[in-house]
């Protein structure tokens, strides 16, 4: 029997009540840990410390105030209990136990101890503990993971139709990518019409286009192949600018439109069934990208000895002009008729001059002029032999240097012969607008001569917005300058005379001049 061990003392860590252990007739008894006084009998005493017996309220009215600050939380220390002695870190005591137990330290001092007062600060640990326990029939069994491999029996019938479900689905998924990759290749795919000789019909090819929509024939290899696009030149049909253009391995792809067949030829092949024409001739796209667009005539060396043609065919009634028409005459320097070619004396036996001339030195900003060699069969209109000749462009006042590659010929009417210092004179003595820059001009003579100045300086590498503020003296504004510049080649194409309103000291308004002509297509 000494081999027993006695039974654990639950409040072995608290003060014996000394009522209780003086008195013969209470049983032995302990006192509670510090408690504070939440002041429910006495308001004064709230946040007072305090130790009273177990067995207070009962026989024993054991109670002690304890000295110590008001309000401040007692010493926390660990549980003292027998399962937390049974652990490697104890459990942390509550101070609202009376026992200063931790939960199920405490539930299990109240089963082993009798007369213990009930603990509040437990209260639902008793409740659980307090429950009947569940039956064994009613417990759930715990769920284990299904293995990898398991598979609910299947007669061979089932299993066969599932397999072919599986097998339609692949099929199914196979075929949607491929109809997918069909539509991606057919929309990269772009027609393209050849025209290998004169009088036969083009070549028609479908060729895929990879870096859709853009394409250029070196990217197909049997245009490569068919037509030597890698190694010759050949020409392509720009619908946008009625023109065909020269291209190479080297020029850049052109943007392709949707259901739009791309058109091209060998170079040197100027006709074909089908072909059309272009009335702008053939253009060199990297003499395009080179030249400004303000130069309205690209002309090769003269394939006759009657000289290069020059043609206008962007004006309402087509009206074809000659070099060589005084343009004092007002519109019967023009011809209404229908585009035909007009042919210039030749001036130079360069290989390569540009020649341009309008009826006033402010259309040379019209980049709808055009100029391209043409076959020798046409001839000129019988109008054009009857207009009275001013004197040839290879007079001494307007010849150029013999070593110029360009020659520039601009017919100025002896009235208008004066210099860029005259001109200059003319738009600085001018009264300037009410606007921030001083522009547009109030007077109409300034204007004229301001544009004049812009115009004889178009051959020169000079920006436009330099010779703008070269010419009127100040900076330039996009917001107006457009639609002013319009008013004055409207004017001028209608027969006014910059002679007019620059010798004749016009000081007409510029408001008042431009009127008939402002926004007036």
């Amino acid at each position: 029997m000494s081999d027993i061990p006695p039974p654990h003392n639950h409040l072995k860590h608290l003060v014996r009540c000394n009522l209780c252990f003086q008195s013969d007739s209470l049983p032995d008894q302990y006192m509670s840990i510090k408690q504070m006084s939440h002041g429910k009998k006495n308001v004064d005493n709230y946040g007072a410390w305090y130790m009273k017996c177990l067995s207070n309220p009962g026989p024993c009215k054991g109670f002690n105030w304890i000295e110590m600050p008001r309000g401040v939380c007692g010493d926390t220390i660990r549980c003292p209990g027998l399962l937390c002695l049974q652990r490697l870190q104890p459990r942390q005591g509550s101070n609202s136990c009376h026992i200063g137990l931790c939960s199920p330290c405490c539930v299990l001092a109240h089963q082993k101890t009798q007369n213990l007062p009930h603990c509040p600060a437990h209260h639902k640990a008793f409740l659980k503990e307090a429950q009947p326990p569940t039956a064994q029939h009613l417990l759930t069994p715990p769920s284990l993971p299904r293995p990898d491999s398991f598979s609910h029996p299947l007669s061979d019938v089932y299993r066969t139709r599932l397999r072919d479900l599986d097998t339609e689905n692949l099929e199914r998924v196979s075929s949607q990518a491929e109809g997918r990759s069909y539509a991606r290749q057919a929309a990269k795919v772009v027609t393209v019409s050849w025209w290998m000789e004169d009088g036969a019909h083009p070549d028609t090819i479908d060729v895929a286009a990879p870096a859709h929509p853009y394409f250029h024939p070196i990217q197909a290899p049997d245009l490569v192949t068919l037509y030597a696009v890698d190694k010759d030149l050949f020409e392509t049909f720009d619908r946008a600018q009625d023109i065909w253009k020269i291209g190479s391995a080297n020029t850049p792809a052109q943007f392709v439109e949707k259901d739009v067949v791309l058109l091209y030829r060998t170079r040197g092949v100027k006709s074909g069934i089908g072909m059309p024409m272009g009335s702008l001739g053939t253009l060199n796209l990297r003499d395009a990208r080179r030249i400004p667009s303000d130069i309205m005539v690209f002309t090769a060396a003269p394939s006759t000895p009657n000289g290069p043609v020059i043609r206008q065919p962007n004006f309402a009634d087509s009206a074809i002009y000659n070099i060589d028409s005084p343009f004092e005459q007002g519109s019967s320097a023009f011809y209404s008729a229908s585009p035909t070619l007009q042919r210039l004396p030749s001036t130079s036996s360069s290989s390569y001059q540009t020649h341009y001339s309008t009826p006033c030195d402010s259309l040379l900003s019209h980049t709808s002029f055009s100029a391209y060699t043409p076959s020798p069969q046409v001839a000129p209109p019988a109008a054009a032999k009857s207009v009275p000749a001013i004197p040839s462009v290879s007079t001494p006042e307007l010849e150029q240097p013999p070593s110029a590659t360009i020659t520039s010929a601009i017919s100025v009417s002896p009235s208008l012969a004066l210099t860029d210092t005259e001109l200059r004179q003319i738009v600085l003595s001018a009264t300037r607008g009410a606007s921030k820059t001083g522009w547009p001009f109030i007077e109409t003579r300034a204007m004229a001569a301001g544009f004049l100045l812009m115009d004889r300086r178009r051959d020169t590498p000079t920006a436009r917005n330099d010779n703008f503020r070269d010419a009127f003296g100040s900076d330039f504004v996009s917001s107006t300058y457009h639609d002013n510049r319009g008013a004055w080649d409207r004017a001028c194409s209608a027969g006014v005379k910059p002679s007019a309103l620059i010798t004749e000291n016009d000081t007409s308004r510029w408001r008042k001049f431009r009127a008939p002509y402002w926004n007036n297509p």
